[in-house]
């Protein structure tokens, strides 16, 4: 055991505690958050059996203890195209995801 180097408490022979630990934009773990994010969409709303079926998630802007994500998702074909748009956020500690 050992303790973090921002709040003192006891940790698992790491230096940041999870609670303290913050994710920079480019970390490899937001990056599969957001992967997962996409693919949980595509999951939800049945587009992961659709020809031309996506969703996409960008980090539009960084503050203070969150990212804010824009998904867009829907079909696009040569017959279609229907993009919806919606916003999120995601704590930089936990990765949690939220509507926005």
């Amino acid at each position: 055991m050992s303790h973090c180097t921002e709040c003192n408490s006891l940790t698992d022979s790491v230096d940041v505690c999870g609670d303290c630990q913050v994710y920079e934009i480019d970390a490899p773990e937001v990056i599969k958050a957001l992967e997962v994010f996409e693919m949980e969409t595509l999951a939800d709303t049945g587009l992961k059996s659709i020809s031309g079926g996506f969703a996409h998630a960008d980090i539009f802007m960084s503050d203070g203890a969150f990212f804010d994500i824009e998904l867009e998702f829907g079909v696009q074909s040569d017959c279609e195209n229907r993009v919806d748009v919606e916003q999120y956020t995601m704590n930089k500690h936990t990765l949690e995801i939220e509507e926005a």
